[in-house]
């Protein structure tokens, strides 16, 4: 049976040029049809994935890092759930990647599309009427609304000549200084909360942020959303716990709180941005959202 495969590249530093070389060099099997298309520009994925999907592809593989593993997932879930969803690390952050064995090379992946080693991960869905480009989104490993959206800005403006841990922590010292705490409201079956936060995410993988495992109670396939609540905090004890958040423990402070819920209602009386996997996606008020087992990833 015949294998259509998509692979969509961040366009960034002329990655699909030295991609193509890599996989003409590879041994491909004979069942195997691979495509390259080149993303130019923020969203681009999502319509090149989608235009994959038309041309019969059955598997997509993103590469490049979480913005671009952002934009297939998007691109699947609207236009055909059944599509298989790959990932290559080839980015600036590659968060997700530390939750989910991937395969660590094209020459795995291929093997991997070859033996069908596959795995259903859970989806995060989040609609809002002030979305940026459209009333949903849906994220594969985190969403957050308050300071860790500003940081996700202050990356896009940054140069990409420093490390990702290096950029991403410059990012967070930068928006500290400028960022207020912001009133939120959130609500859920059984639960609300509401007051100034520092950031509030809402996970199905563990880590963002470049290596911050903003949320250790998270699993990809339980059908659930971890949510870490951090309240009014500020950034001497954001430095004081980085140690703990980059090896994954769980933060004891009495403005931390960390639950799993089945979707959230958010709003606020003030400006608030949200990101999902790196993304700038919007402003509250939104609702978050849990699609069990909605996408097929290939695993190693």
């Amino acid at each position: 049976m015949m294998v259509k495969v998509g692979f969509i590249v961040n366009g960034k530093k002329r990655r699909a040029q030295r991609f193509q070389k890599e996989l003409d060099d590879c041994h491909i099997d004979s069942n195997i049809t691979c495509i390259i298309r080149e993303t130019h520009s923020k969203g681009h994925g999502i319509l090149l994935t989608q235009e994959l999907i038309n041309e019969g592809c059955s598997h997509i593989i993103a590469v490049g890092g979480d913005g671009t593993l952002h934009e297939v997932v998007n691109g699947v879930m609207r236009a055909n759930q059944n599509t298989v969803v790959g990932l290559l690390r080839n980015g600036t952050a590659n968060d997700f990647s530390k939750s989910f064995s991937i395969p660590r090379s094209l020459n795995e992946l291929l093997k991997a599309i070859s033996n069908g080693k596959t795995e259903k991960i859970d989806v995060g869905m989040v609609e809002s009427t002030d979305a940026l480009d459209d009333h949903v989104r849906y994220f594969i490993n985190i969403a957050s609304a308050g300071m860790s959206a500003g940081v996700v800005e202050k990356v896009e403006q940054s140069g990409s000549w420093l490390s990702a841990n290096v950029t991403f922590f410059m990012a967070i010292i930068r928006t500290f200084l400028s960022y207020k705490n912001l009133p939120v409201k959130a609500t859920a079956e059984g639960w609300s909360w509401e007051g100034n936060i520092n950031t509030m995410a809402f996970a199905n993988g563990k880590y963002f942020g470049s290596g911050l495992c903003i949320a250790p109670q998270a699993e990809l396939k339980d059908g659930q959303i971890a949510v870490t609540v951090i309240g009014d905090v500020n950034l001497f004890d954001y430095l004081k716990y980085t140690g703990k958040l980059k090896r994954g423990k769980f933060i004891q402070h009495p403005k931390v709180k960390y639950l799993h819920l089945k979707n959230v209602a958010l709003s606020s009386l003030q400006e608030c941005c949200m990101e999902a996997d790196g993304e700038l996606i919007g402003k509250l008020p939104l609702q978050i959202s849990i699609l069990p087992q909605a996408v097929r990833m290939i695993k190693s």
